[in-house]
């Protein structure tokens, strides 16, 4: 979560959809259809540039998915977008076109949006809802939750992140996992799921944890770690298919975010930020490297912060300000126009 400052301090790319948080207001732009991107009013289908959602100005983090949406206010929880979709376990939400708050917690601190489930934290506890069809909630018994349930007695709970169908934690610097196994995404070095939160490496020094499908990638100690899925060298340039265990994929030090997509990923080392192909076969450009080993530069700058990134596009901060480049022809990029970006690009709003 982002604590309240100055600029832009929070940004979540979605498919043909961005929001951004500068100075405590959420913003929203690009694909509206359904006018579901969180404002009152009916805008147009399409918002070329960021445009404030409500009034507040004490949002603190905001997390996209598809359609779905989650927002964190005053530790408060709110939703918005297609609510009522099996995926997100809320049957019981209709769809909003505005935030409103789900729970009666208002300590929240993180949210996280899988494929067909959701992970928050509220007190350092831990909460999960949606789908449990490959037990990615962390819960035994029914395989459909249609609400926060809280996901065993600890609270001190700091990170976490839902991939397709596993999930990764950090409580105490410790890497917890669980979830679908086939491609060890969990990193327990089988193939067994794990049906509720499970110790992977113990010994502290876990920072951020990142889930993709069949792949997951961490930082410990400031160096990027991976494992999973490995076929076409996604993971690393040599060695087997699969990545037991969590491994370290590159040599770059001080490295403080990562991201991942279907398409691409992306991390910040001493404040430089490198970009790889997550999917190498979904990629066109054969200049761009496959894997984190080989990961090249975005551009010169060593001032980035934060990258988020969908399958069309790219959001970033650098020096509290939003970047943004790919594709743009429903505006996701929040430059006024439909003109596709190469290189991050300055959005003033």
């Amino acid at each position: 979560m982002s604590k309240l400052s100055n600029g832009v301090t929070a940004i979540a790319a979605s498919e043909y959809k961005s929001f951004a948080i500068k100075n405590g207001r959420l913003y929203a732009w690009g694909a509206n259809g359904d006018f579901h991107l969180g404002h009152s009013v009916e805008t147009s289908e399409r918002l070329y540039y960021p445009t404030q959602i409500g009034e507040h100005s004490d949002w603190e983090a905001v997390c996209a998915r598809d359609r779905l949406f989650f927002g964190i206010r005053r530790g408060e929880l709110y939703v918005w977008g297609s609510g009522n979709n099996r995926k997100t376990g809320l049957l019981h939400i209709p769809k909003s076109k505005t935030p409103f708050r789900i729970g009666e917690h208002s300590d929240w601190s993180a949210v996280s949006i899988g494929r067909d489930h959701v992970l928050a934290l509220a007190g350092g506890k831990l909460f999960s809802w949606g789908e449990n069809d490959a037990f990615q909630l962390g819960l035994e018994g029914p395989l459909l939750r249609k609400s926060p349930v809280q996901v065993g007695e600890f609270d001190d709970w700091t990170h976490v992140s839902a991939g397709t169908s596993h999930s990764l934690a950090i409580r105490n610097g410790n890497l917890y996992a669980w979830g679908s196994n086939r491609l060890i995404g969990v990193g327990s070095g089988d193939v067994k799921p794990r049906t509720v939160p499970t110790l992977i490496e113990a010994g502290g020094g876990w920072t951020s944890v990142r889930a993709g499908c069949g792949l997951s990638y961490a930082i410990k100690d400031r160096a990027l770690f991976a494992w999973g899925d490995n076929h076409e060298k996604k993971l690393l340039s040599e060695g087997k298919k699969i990545v037991s265990s969590p491994t370290r994929v590159s040599s770059r030090v001080d490295v403080t975010s990562v991201c991942t997509e279907t398409v691409k990923s992306f991390f910040i080392s001493n404040g430089a930020a490198f970009h790889w192909r997550s999917d190498p076969a979904r990629v066109e450009n054969d200049a761009m490297p496959r894997n984190p080993e080989s990961a090249i530069r975005v551009d010169d700058s060593f001032d980035w912060e934060e990258v988020s990134s969908a399958n069309t596009h790219t959001l970033a901060i650098k020096s509290g300000q939003l970047f943004s480049w790919g594709s743009n022809n429903i505006g996701q990029l929040g430059s006024g126009d439909t003109q596709p970006r190469t290189l991050p690009t300055l959005v003033n709003f």
